[in-house]
């Protein structure tokens, strides 16, 4: 009789524990998110995106970076007028309200960023009316400040920062 209440004992703490466990990982598994960042087994594609986001954020870095390099190396046909605005080699008309630069010669901007936005206005804050890709060339219109004013094949006005552009004259 002895002998059966200590196997029943015995079997009671092992269901007991078994339970434990199961319930222990239940309230574990609850508790993280599966590829995310609290889950200790992050999957591959968490890691994936995680690193398309640092790589894109390099690409931006190296792209601003190589901007700066053509300006200083004489890779921009702009010079810098007592008036703060900016002008290009030919014929241009500077409206000294406004600081904006207008061109009468044909010159193009040619997008050094990967992916470069297209703003309704000279700001950062600008409505983004098109995105354009390295290497693209559209028709310069002037200048405001730290943006060219552009014109793009489908007839689209806007802005794109000189950051991620430089000036050409053909």
């Amino acid at each position: 009789m002895k002998t059966g209440k200590i196997v029943l004992l015995v079997v009671a703490a092992l269901v007991c524990i078994s339970l434990g466990i199961v319930v222990g990982q239940l309230v574990q598994a609850a508790g993280t998110q599966a590829g995310s960042e609290s889950d200790p087994v992050v999957t591959q594609s968490y890691v994936e995106t995680l690193v398309a986001g640092k790589l894109a954020d390099l690409q931006t870095k190296v792209d601003e970076l190589e901007a700066e390099i053509d300006a200083l190396t004489g890779g921009s046909t702009t010079t810098t007028s007592t008036t703060g605005t900016t002008g290009t080699t030919g014929t241009d008309t500077t409206n000294t309200n406004t600081g904006t630069t207008t061109a009468t010669a044909t010159e193009l901007v040619k997008i050094t960023g990967s992916s470069v936005n297209v703003r309704d206005s000279a700001s950062i804050d600008g409505k983004k009316i098109a995105s354009l890709v390295k290497d693209t060339n559209v028709t310069y219109l002037g200048e405001q400040g730290d943006w060219y004013k552009v014109k793009l094949s489908d007839g689209t006005v806007g802005y794109v920062s000189k950051t991620y552009s430089t000036l050409i004259t053909q």
